[in-house]
């Protein structure tokens, strides 16, 4: 990936925007207030954000990544809690600046109009507190000083959405405190039968898994059309990443599990320029020992 500064001029998480840089799922405005309040008494930043870009011809890190021997190496150490092993250089060179630039601008031009460039794949809920951070400091600042001012800035990492390295996986859904009849009677708007082929999703917890079909959601996001009717029944729920996971919480806790589809991450893009915005939850950008360290800083005073 590639670290660099965003400007949240850019930025928009509402669905109906037409910002470069784009939410990818529905932001709870109720979880900005408290990341707010730690930008406001903070004076550096360190990001888990990660923009993904939709770059085919791996016009902008390929080169970089091909060339990184010539740079200056900043970090190369391990990360704990099998975390693997992480390196970074720094890209100073101004031929390749001039190079990045001119491969974001060429990206950009091949846009219809309206559409994103970026879309956030994680740290959406703090990127969208630094947009909020920004929009109180630029009130209180001229026209001239809004320009460089640190505060406009957002650190992120930029990931090429066709990496074989950007694994998408599912996040399921476990349900706590109803017995797995009231699960499916939840389910009885989007027409499930058994399929032990094909499933849609599978229940999992104490009883046999249960593979469905859906076949009132054939035209719709699998995970959309299940987390619309679970919220509709109230179901008391938590979000699980990884299989084995949501099987041991199933058979120590209690309650149904509900194994996800995965979301194909080339149609990540498509839906977000459909309908504006995935549903929450719908995946994660590999398991929970492979997210982004906390690892570089930057002043934001």
């Amino acid at each position: 990936g590639l670290v660099l500064l965003v400007d949240l001029e850019a930025y928009d998480y509402k669905p109906e925007g037409s910002s470069l840089i784009r939410a990818t799922e529905q932001t709870v405005l109720e979880r900005i207030p408290p990341r707010l309040a730690l930008r406001e008494r903070s004076s550096i930043e360190l990001s888990h954000v990660l923009l993904i870009v939709d770059d085919p011809l791996d016009s902008v890190l390929g080169p970089l990544n091909a060339n990184r021997q010539t740079l200056t190496k900043l970090y190369d150490m391990p990360l704990m809690m099998n975390g693997g092993h992480i390196k970074g250089w720094q890209v100073t060179d101004a031929g390749e600046q001039a190079r990045l630039t001119q491969a974001f601008r060429a990206l950009r031009d091949k846009l219809q109009p309206g559409n994103p460039l970026f879309l956030v794949g994680d740290g959406n809920h703090s990127l969208a507190a630094a947009k909020a951070y920004w929009e109180q400091q630029r009130a209180r600042l001229a026209p001239q000083e809004q320009a460089h001012h640190p505060a406009r800035f957002a650190l992120a990492e930029m990931v090429n959405l066709h990496s074989p390295a950007l694994i998408f996986k599912p996040i399921h859904r476990m349900v706590f405190g109803v017995s797995r009849q009231a699960v499916l009677d939840a389910l009885k708007p989007l027409g499930p039968v058994a399929h032990e082929k094909a499933p849609d999703i599978v229940l999992v917890g104490e009883e046999k898994d249960m593979p469905l079909a859906l076949n009132n959601a054939k035209n719709r996001l699998i995970t959309e059309a299940v987390q619309q009717v679970l919220d509709e029944a109230a179901m008391p729920l938590d979000f699980v990443h990884g299989v084995q996971a949501l099987r041991e919480i199933a058979a120590t806790q209690g309650g149904t599990g509900i194994l996800m589809p995965d979301f194909p991450k080339d149609q990540l893009f498509p839906v977000v320029r459909k309908y504006g915005r995935l549903p929450r939850k719908t995946f994660s950008m590999g398991e929970a020992n492979e997210k982004r360290f906390y690892l570089e800083a930057r002043r934001i005073r």
